[in-house]
């Protein structure tokens, strides 16, 4: 039986190194090189001055700023398509020019640790790939992993945002969402919560997480195992945040959902019925696995940790 504290601390001594994060995954966005095969661009990038785009590459292993900064020029760069370095071609684009997040402000490249970041404004800003509702059954339903490089810039909001997922908080929808939960109403103090959704009014797994044991100066490395089919339910749900042992606080035993999700994956925002709430989000990194990655967890922490100076 899988046991996240026995495999963090096992792994310690025997971890799997791992030198490329996206490797191996179903999607892989990030403003590094993740995917050690991958031969496209980073990113698609609009400048305000005109409205023109550009596809953005890499030099190195690292997001090709230089070019980045001499397209842009004086204005702001914001991100039309962030492409999918598995392989896989599920990128994110957002086309609507008032919903893209920034790479880009002012002239000056959005950063956080001396590295590039994708900065949603939690007010309108959003991005989804399209079509792909069957996508990352496995992550709802059987056993899938999600890797990420994420933070909140706007504390103490007293909300329910979702940070990313693909049936992002209303009730009956299946799939999964992360978000953050800030709302007193709920007795809740900045927490990030990791769902699976059943289809139902119930939920099948998740997981509650104090925002200040994880998010350190505005960002984390997430590393979530979801094992929805798992016969004893406190082991359905592991979220790894940067150097902690794995937390685990499911005990819900609604049976997963075999089924597509009820929505397309989207980050920066929180569906609910037909409203949303746009979250105040930052993104490096953001990988799905649509299976097992355990043994991995805290290669991925070490390798994310060691690119993006988390903690």
């Amino acid at each position: 039986m899988f046991n996240p504290l026995y495999n963090y601390e096992q792994g310690k001594a025997r971890y799997v190194a791992v030198s490329y994060v996206g490797n191996g995954s179903d999607a892989c966005f990030s403003v590094r090189k993740s995917n050690s095969s991958y031969v496209g661009n980073c990113m698609k990038v609009r400048r305000s001055s005109d409205n023109t785009t550009l596809d953005i590459g890499f030099s190195g292993n690292d997001l090709d700023t230089t070019s980045l900064l001499a397209f842009v020029g004086a204005g702001s760069g914001f991100i039309e398509t962030w492409y999918d370095q598995s392989g896989n071609s599920r990128n994110l684009v957002q086309t609507t020019i008032a919903n893209q997040p920034s790479i880009v402000t002012s002239g000056v490249l959005n950063t956080r640790g001396s590295r590039p970041i994708i900065k949603f404004d939690g007010i309108n800003d959003e991005m989804n790939i399209p079509s792909s509702t069957s996508m990352f059954i496995n992550i709802h339903y059987s056993i899938g992993f999600i890797s990420a490089v994420i933070g909140i810039t706007n504390l103490n909001i007293n909300n329910f945002k979702g940070m990313f997922g693909n049936a992002t908080g209303a009730t009956g929808l299946v799939g999964f969402y992360v978000l953050y939960d800030d709302r007193s109403s709920v007795s809740r103090n900045e927490t990030v919560a990791v769902v699976s959704a059943t289809g139902t009014a119930m939920l099948n797994s998740i997981v509650n997480v104090p925002l200040n044991d994880i998010f350190i100066n505005n960002r984390t490395c997430l590393n979530i195992r979801l094992d929805n089919q798992n016969s004893d339910s406190l082991e359905r749900s592991a979220l790894y945040a940067n150097n902690n042992y794995p937390m685990l606080r499911n005990t819900l035993t609604n049976a997963p959902a075999n089924i597509p999700a009820s929505t397309d994956f989207v980050i920066g925002t929180n569906y609910v019925s037909v409203a949303s709430v746009k979250c105040d989000v930052e993104f490096q990194e953001l990988i799905l696995f649509n299976s097992e990655q355990r043994l991995k967890a805290v290669g991925f922490k070490r390798n994310q940790n060691a690119y993006f100076n988390i903690f």
